[in-house]
């Protein structure tokens, strides 16, 4: 499975974000940490 870290710039939270894409192909899906966990 490819596993692809990526750093942003949101301008509506005007910080870094960071996630983490896992696999290449099939639907995307989002998931939310809870407010103490890692995006990782």
């Amino acid at each position: 499975m490819q596993r692809q870290y990526i750093k942003w710039h949101s301008p509506s939270l005007h910080r870094e974000m960071e996630l983490l894409a896992c696999g290449d192909r099939g639907f995307p899906g989002l998931v939310f940490p809870t407010s103490g966990g890692q995006f990782w």
